[in-house]
């Protein structure tokens, strides 16, 4: 059976105007991650991450600190959906408040939660992003193809909706339980999977433990 470590990437650069792009701070979140996993993680038999800068930013910054991981094998199937197109999707109507005060960082995710959950209910299908079936459809193809009943462990660093989607799928939740699970995630938290041939299972979800310490509390984020 496979071990699946589902890893969401470091604080990228939010209200920045190239978002694809590691803050110092994420930057600090994933080499953490890599520090601990190199004194008590597991050793990893396979790694795979999206073709997205910050996905490959992210694991260049854990792998420097936990040296021997596997060739990374990419797949867009694991790439973020694209939030300007769902917001775009919502019409020419819908006010689509700027991010740079706390107002309207909270409003813009208002926006995203509604577009999310039409996308998800097949209600709007943004132009580019396609509908949410096939983009959860790639996401099964790739999950049945790590269930080929050998023991390993697969390290993936993917982004939030991916990540959700896979657990949503594990659990058999509804679309809009998925958008609450894509909105609690942390930067750089591990959720992981067994994946075997005959069942798939959520073993944990959402955890830091790299940064449980009060040292590092200052580093918790969700952007």
């Amino acid at each position: 059976m496979a071990f699946v470590y589902l890893v969401r990437h470091g604080q990228a650069s939010f209200l920045a105007d190239d978002y694809d792009q590691l803050s110092a701070v994420g930057t600090t979140q994933a080499a953490l991650l890599g520090g601990l996993w190199r004194e008590h993680g597991p050793r990893f038999d396979a790694v795979w991450t999206g073709t997205l800068r910050r996905h490959e930013q992210t694991l260049a910054s854990l792998s420097a600190h936990y040296p021997g991981l596997p060739q990374a094998q990419q797949t867009s199937a694991l790439n973020e959906y694209d939030a300007e197109a769902l917001l775009a999707a919502l019409g020419p109507d819908a006010k689509r408040p700027p991010k740079d005060s706390a107002e309207g960082y909270r409003a813009y995710f208002q926006h995203l939660r509604k577009a999310l959950g039409l996308w998800m209910d097949g209600v709007i299908e943004p132009s580019g992003l396609g509908s949410f079936a096939a983009f959860r459809q790639h996401l099964v193809d790739w999950l049945t193809a790590q269930r080929d009943g050998t023991d390993r462990h697969v390290l993936v660093v993917s982004s939030g909706g991916p990540i959700s989607t896979l657990v949503g799928h594990v659990l058999g939740a509804a679309p809009a339980t998925m958008v609450d699970l894509n909105f609690q995630m942390r930067n750089t938290a591990v959720s992981t999977l067994l994946a075997a041939r005959s069942r798939c299972q959520l073993l944990s979800f959402n955890n830091l433990p790299h940064l449980l310490s009060n040292e590092h509390r200052a580093l918790l984020t969700s952007a």
